[in-house]
């Protein structure tokens, strides 16, 4: 009884283990896809609202 236990819990923590890494890695690659994309002008102008009222870009 004990061994069918830990081998059900081994496979929901290995499930577990493997979504909370995939979260990180797509949070990760959002945050790097959101910093590239502020560095862009015309993005940059799009995503940021002080950059609308404004009306200039920062100086790099």
């Amino acid at each position: 009884m004990k061994h069918d236990y830990d081998q059900r819990f081994c496979h929901l923590s290995t499930r577990v283990e493997k979504l909370l890494l995939s979260l990180i890695a797509v949070v990760t690659l959002l945050l790097a896809a959101g910093q590239a994309a502020c560095v862009l002008d015309p993005l940059r102008h799009l995503l940021i609202e002080t950059e609308r009222w404004e009306g200039r870009s920062s100086p790099p």
